[in-house]
């Protein structure tokens, strides 16, 4: 396997789909290659990739006389980027969310028509339910499961308060705010998102923690709800089930590759299923030690070190 790997995204958020992208730069670098990062739209990139082994590069002309090796982009928007670097023996085009479900404005017939007739780049995918989605529009896709960081995202033995944790933007899909208006008062709500959000009934709002704040905040709460209507593998519900956690959520998307209604989380669909979950975990606390156990058990099997080499040995297996 070639040294070089460049990954190319259309910009660096602090999110859930850039945190995969900066542990994929950071294990590459760490594992001794030399690692490019194509940025369409720079912003904080010193503060994103603190690793030595990392460089940004914004021009994507400059990326072919690197040699070859392996080139993975994370968005649509840097799809054409990736075609042209000719060089490289290993390109991949990675999908980690359901592009019709949020909206993306570069998953058009144009991008489609041109990812159907690419022989030469090779389609991975979080989840089976993007890659079911893939397979609809005639994109056949490899599924890696992402892993989480096993150092920080542990359980921690304390006393939880009756906290909600809850997650993302203030974009209508991710719930966020149906959230604040329908959690009971009798539950403290914690947020974590890129940006402060405008409701006055989140308690204490965390803005792009670190890794290592976040960890800390899966250790505080009691509960993480999600009520997103698209995820592409929901990697905080992973998280927070290692950080011993409980996690509610709905039956759809990429929870749907491990999360066990009655096992590992409770599902909701509704303001009052959700009211229910909420009481059930407030008073039965059997059931609270049974979720978060299984939800420990269940967190344990993804870890990055195994994602990764899933990743390069589907890697090979496809180019043979």
């Amino acid at each position: 396997m070639a040294l070089n790997v460049i990954l190319l995204t259309k910009s660096l958020p602090i999110s859930g789909a850039s945190r995969v992208f900066r542990a994929q730069a950071e294990w590459f670098a760490g594992k001794g290659y030399k690692v490019f990062i194509f940025v369409q739209e720079l912003n904080r990139e010193e503060k994103f990739f603190p690793h030595a082994g990392v460089n940004i590069v914004t021009e994507v002309d400059r990326l072919n006389g690197i040699g070859n090796g392996i080139a993975v982009s994370h968005h649509p928007a840097t799809f054409e980027s990736l075609r042209q670097l000719n060089s490289f023996e290993y390109r991949i085009q990675y999908f980690q969310s359901v592009a019709s479900d949020i909206g993306w404005s570069y998953v058009d017939e144009h991008f489609l028509d041109a990812a159907r007739s690419v022989k030469e780049i090779i389609f991975f995918s979080t989840s089976k339910y993007v890659s079911e989605w893939l397979n609809r529009e005639g994109i056949c896709s490899n599924i890696v499961s992402p892993g989480i960081d096993q150092v920080f995202f542990q359980r921690a033995e304390n006393k939880r308060q009756n906290i909600v944790l809850v997650e993302g933007s203030e974009k209508p899909y991710k719930g966020v705010n149906w959230l604040c208006k329908n959690i009971p008062s009798k539950w403290l709500i914690w947020c974590v998102g890129r940006k402060a959000h405008n409701s006055n009934r989140i308690d204490r709002m965390f803005i792009a923690p670190t890794d290592q704040k976040l960890a800390w905040i899966y250790s505080k709460a009691k509960v993480l709800v999600k009520h997103s209507t698209s995820e592409g593998f929901g990697l905080p519900l992973l998280e927070a089930m290692a950080g011993g956690c409980a996690v509610v959520c709905s039956d759809m998307g990429g929870n749907m590759d491990y999360c066990v209604n009655e096992y590992n989380c409770l599902f909701y669909g509704n303001k009052e299923e959700l009211y229910g979950c909420l009481k059930r975990i407030l008073v039965d606390q059997s059931l609270l030690r049974e979720i978060v156990a299984n939800g420990m058990r269940v967190a344990n099997q993804y870890k990055w070190d195994e994602s990764m080499a899933d990743l390069l040995n589907k890697l090979e297996v496809a180019r043979t």
